[in-house]
């Protein structure tokens, strides 16, 4: 049986991801479960209901306990909230879409962790002031390599050439403490993990730790079986 191609499962994904805003867009709200919680997931925002990666990184961290920890993307802020709950002394999380802000400060009301999460806009790594520094630092990057410039809800799964990304590891690195990690989550069918290596070399990173499963094809990856990865790295030396 021939494996689906590159473009089958990025066309798969794009209309999984426009499938997901119409079921929500009608009124069915979006639930989100992870480590026996629930978040609430509103139109426009990443659909972390309906994929994946947002809970298996989450639950493949290692533990953040009295460490300072940024999320890049947050999204409905599920990873920020369940690391700040479980210990993290510092947590700054960052989106650029409104609504994934709001929807984030929801959700951390809802916890407890409102005044302990600290929710800022804009884009990447723009909200982070230039002296800060963290213990870790983590991003589920928009993985998904296309030629295009993606819009909306897209653009939290796909990068145009990878620009973001590479800007990410060239700008993040300043931002760690001396022995913190740069941690970011990917997936194969849909990504260039040449391209990741490359940046990786480039800003003097090694790859410490992976957590990686195969999920089989269903209703949000289509086309077929999908790779999710989570990597922790560090500056050399």
């Amino acid at each position: 049986m021939t494996e689906p191609s590159k473009a089958e499962y990025l066309w798969g994904t794009i209309n999984a991801l426009r499938e997901s805003q119409r079921y929500i867009e009608h009124g069915n709200p979006g639930i989100s479960d992870v480590k026996d919680r629930v978040f609430s997931v509103e139109p426009g925002v990443f659909p972390s209901h309906e994929f994946q990666d947002t809970k298996f990184f989450t639950e493949n961290i290692l533990s953040q306990k009295g460490k300072s920890f940024c999320e890049i993307g947050c999204g409905a802020g599920i990873t920020a909230i369940t690391i700040a709950l479980e210990g993290a002394e510092r947590v700054v999380a960052t989106d650029n879409c409104l609504i994934a802000v709001n929807n984030t400060r929801k959700n951390a009301r809802k916890y407890g962790v409102k005044e302990k999460v600290d929710i800022r806009r804009g884009y990447e790594l723009t909200p982070i002031k230039q002296d800060e520094r963290f213990d870790t630092i983590y991003w589920n990057v928009p993985f998904g390599y296309v030629e295009f410039r993606p819009e909306g809800i897209e653009a939290s799964v796909f990068s145009y050439k990878y620009e973001n990304i590479k800007r990410f590891f060239d700008e993040a690195r300043d931002h760690l403490n001396s022995n913190g990690s740069l941690m970011f989550g990917f997936s194969p069918e849909i990504g260039r993990k040449d391209l990741i290596d490359k940046y990786l070399i480039n800003n003097d990173l090694v790859i410490l730790n992976r957590a990686a499963k195969i999920f089989s094809k269903g209703t949000m990856n289509p086309a077929g079986p999908v790779t999710l990865e989570l990597y922790e790295t560090k500056k050399r030396g």
